[in-house]
C-alpha cells in the first residue's frame, strides 16, 4: 500500500516538476525529497481542504507563499484575490512556492555540513529560524523519516551536495 502511495504521489510531484508555469524547471529540492514533504504533511493529498492558516496538500501558508515570492499559476496575477489559494492547492504550483522557499532560506540545520531533504524539512516545516540539531518527535518528521529509509536507506537521501 505505501510502496502504491509512494508511486503515485511520485508520478504527481514528477509532473510537477515539468509544468510549473508551462515549462521545465530545475528545483533546488529533488523530486524524491519534495515526495516525501508532501507524503509526511497530508499522504500527498491534492483534496485536502484549507484550514483558517494552511491550504494544500503541503499545508502552505499565506506568509509561507509571501516569503516565497508569491508564485502563480500561469497568467495569474499575485494580486488576485483567491490566487494563493488557486497556487498552493495546484500541485505544479505548490511545489514551486515550496523550491522558492527552501531555495530562500537554505540551511543547513542538521550541522552535517550538506543541505539535504531533511534540512529542507525542517525549513518547510518549521520556518527559516526553526533549525533544530536533531528532528522533534513529530508525527511529520516520523512519516519524513520513514518515507526516506523507504527510498534510500536512513537518512541518505541527499538534495543538494552543497556544502555550507
Amino acid at each position: 500500500m505505501f510502496a502504491k502511495g509512494v508511486l503515485l504521489s511520485s508520478l504527481v510531484v514528477a509532473l510537477c516538476l515539468i509544468l510549473v508555469s508551462g515549462k521545465a524547471v530545475e528545483y533546488t529540492i529533488s523530486e524524491d525529497c519534495l515526495n516525501c514533504l508532501c507524503q509526511a504533511t497530508s499522504k500527498c493529498n491534492p483534496l485536502v481542504n484549507c484550514t483558517t492558516s494552511h491550504c494544500g496538500p503541503f499545508f502552505i501558508s499565506r506568509a509561507y507563499w509571501v516569503d516565497s515570492g508569491r508564485p502563480v499559476l500561469l497568467n495569474d496575477n499575485p494580486n488576485r484575490e483567491g490566487a494563493f489559494m488557486d497556487c498552493v492547492t495546484d500541485m505544479p504550483c505548490a511545489a514551486d512556492t515550496i523550491d522558492k522557499y527552501v531555495r530562500r532560506f537554505r540551511r543547513d540545520c542538521n550541522g552535517d555540513g550538506v543541505v539535504s531533504c531533511i534540512d529542507y524539512a525542517y525549513t518547510h516545516s518549521m520556518g527559516p529560524n526553526g533549525c533544530k540539531k536533531s528532528p522533534p518527535d513529530t508525527p511529520y518528521f516520523r512519516s519524513l523519516n520513514t518515507c526516506i529509509e523507504k527510498l534510500k536507506g536512513p537518512h541518505t537521501l541527499e538534495v543538494s551536495n552543497t556544502k555550507v
